[in-house]
């Protein structure tokens, strides 16, 4: 077993756009990916990336090529997990070989430092809210028989617990009261991050559980509906060892 901690970014809620000028909340959010990107490559180094949905908000087959491009021009391994504004099809078309090709949906499972790292598809067709499908719970259920000897980090996009936000809790993960009772049920889950709320939230210390920051802006609810904040923009870097769950929000000015 390694003894070196698994270290991975979290990028979520991205909200890429193939439109001509390509903003999205009036934000050039590809701008944003590269600011975090470098942000990135100027940290001690990571295993991996992992990015918890809304990844391309006109939900795209042109956003996720160009996606692609970029991240395979980067030092680091990646992978990806849908959000209520994606097209779950058109990723595993363009990402297939981020993939196995037993997972359901857009599920995957990778090792990193022997830290087993899971990915669940909550993505509703039609829905803003989230759910996992029995097929889905059934392989995670079987992912966490398999790695019941070392440490788990599982990336979602919508949270497993209610957040006190009313708003994002009624477009939240459908049947999470028992998802977290199920994933209660292994000890060797360390941590869970999730993307969704657009702001760092921690909901919980054992397991770790705790959402990242928008990659692209944070959404700040006033009388007059939502303002855009894209200076509250940012990454979550995870720090995971058999022993210990570390996180720090990273990519802000």
């Amino acid at each position: 077993m390694s003894s070196r901690v698994c270290r991975i970014a979290q990028l979520s809620d991205l909200h890429l756009s193939s439109v001509q000028d390509g903003l999205s909340k009036g934000v050039d959010c590809w701008q944003q990916l590269d600011k975090m990107l470098e942000h990135l490559r100027g940290q001690a180094p990571v295993d991996g990336i992992v990015l918890t949905g809304d990844i391309a908000h006109d939900e795209s087959k042109q956003s996720y090529e160009r996606l692609r491009e970029i991240l395979d021009r980067q030092e680091w391994p990646y992978w990806l997990v849908p959000g209520n504004h994606d097209n779950p099809g058109l990723m595993r078309e363009v990402f297939a070989e981020r993939l196995e090709a037993s997972s359901p949906a857009m599920c995957f499972s990778t090792l990193l430092q022997d830290v087993a790292v899971l990915g669940l598809d909550t993505h509703v067709p039609g829905c803003d809210g989230g759910g996992l499908s029995a097929a889905s719970m059934a392989w995670f259920e079987e992912q966490c028989d398999a790695h019941a000897q070392r440490p788990i980090i599982v990336f979602m996009h919508h949270p497993p617990l209610n957040t006190g936000d009313e708003f994002f809790d009624s477009i939240g993960l459908a049947n999470r009261e028992s998802f977290w009772e199920r994933m209660k049920q292994y000890p060797q889950i360390k941590a869970l991050g999730f993307g969704h709320l657009h702001r760092s939230l921690q909901l919980n210390h054992e397991p770790w559980v705790q959402g990242a920051p928008s990659a692209s802006f944070a959404m700040q609810r006033t009388a007059d509906g939502w303002q855009i904040r894209p200076e509250e923009a940012g990454y979550l870097l995870w720090s995971v060892s058999p022993d210990e769950v570390t996180t720090k929000v990273l990519g802000r000015d």
